[in-house]
């Protein structure tokens, strides 16, 4: 069920809000109320619901004041807002804050609460997705790329989860970690470690720490693996790693660097590293744009020359193929 919490200071409308339909129902129980803002904070803080319903003028705290703080709090809870005619500038504003929409209460209908609820359960599904995806791809680069990024990565992972909204659809957990999971099994397939492989927990608060002990371990494998590398090999990930912004980087141009020939470079970094050149090539820039894209300081086109592109439009397909997403909308989460 997905908890709402209803904040009124009007206990008629609270009620009304309560038995015009049936929640259970629709996949929603009403888990607390409450009559201003400041209250409605201490009930948020202590129920944690998905969905929160509130009026706007009230006593003590106004509802725009607590959702400003609730969405400091958390960015996956929807809001919305309880208003009259007289108030329409104050539901704008709300919406303008994040809320996801506004009922009239003058209005308020079985019809209207329902399609309400339909329209946030529509955005609480999306967010799941989106969380899915993120984690999906933000492990899927890891295992591609040189794997020195770990804190980074367990860093975003973790800020991913903070914003996870734990619906009841729990087949999109079990998806993710499914997911994931045959990712660290072929990770540990290759590795020849086959015994090290943990099944995915089923509880939500045990998933984040499953992920960062399979990432450890891979990661401790990588630099296994690159102790053992040939000379040659590790001077082209080093060379690689120094050089990703030239746009001219290719097999060749590491050949010349190493003098040996491109043909002995791209069987032996296959062989010793589990990716073509060009695989690591890409996956070195798609790692730095993506930092890059986080500090929200420069346009697409400008990283994409910053990290060895020399058409946006190019770079824009390689990320969208890489992490699933564009530049843009990756800036943005």
């Amino acid at each position: 069920m997905y908890r709402c919490m209803i904040i009124d200071d009007d206990k008629l409308i609270i009620s009304d809000l309560i038995n015009i339909i049936d929640w259970a129902a629709q996949g929603f129980s009403v888990v607390a109320t409450a009559y201003n803002g400041k209250q409605g904070l201490v009930k948020y803080r202590q129920f944690m619901p998905h969905v929160v319903f509130t009026d706007i003028k009230m006593p003590l705290m106004d509802g725009l004041e607590m959702l400003c703080i609730i969405r400091r709090l958390d960015t996956a809870v929807r809001f919305v807002i309880l208003t009259a005619f007289g108030e329409f500038g104050y539901a704008k504003q709300a919406l303008e804050l994040g809320a996801s929409a506004y009922l009239l209460k003058n209005q308020l209908t079985e019809q209207s609460l329902l399609a309400m609820l339909e329209t946030v359960k529509a955005e609480l599904i999306e967010q799941s997705r989106i969380v899915f995806l993120t984690v999906v791809n933000t492990i899927r680069a890891f295992l591609a790329g040189d794997r020195k990024n770990l804190d980074e990565t367990l860093q975003n992972l973790k800020l991913t989860f903070d914003g996870y909204s734990d619906c009841p659809a729990q087949w999109d957990m079990r998806s993710m970690t499914g997911v994931v999971g045959e990712m660290f099994q072929d990770e540990c397939r290759k590795n020849e470690k086959k015994e090290f492989y943990e099944p995915p927990p089923v509880a939500k608060d045990e998933v984040l720490d499953w992920m960062a002990a399979q990432l450890k371990q891979a990661a401790h494998w990588a630099r296994e693996a690159e102790s053992r590398m040939s000379s040659a090999i590790s001077q082209a990930l080093s060379f690689i790693r120094k050089n990703y912004s030239n746009k001219d980087m290719n097999i060749q141009t590491i050949s010349d660097y190493l003098t040996i020939s491109p043909s002995w470079l791209s069987v032996s970094f296959r062989k010793e590293t589990g990716q073509t050149v060009n695989e690591y090539i890409t996956n070195v820039r798609i790692d730095e744009a993506k930092r890059l894209l986080r500090q929200g300081k420069h346009k697409v086109y400008e990283i994409a020359e910053r990290v060895g592109y020399g058409s946006s439009r190019y770079f824009s397909k390689v990320f969208i193929q890489t992490t699933g997403y564009s530049p843009q909308s990756f800036g943005r989460e």
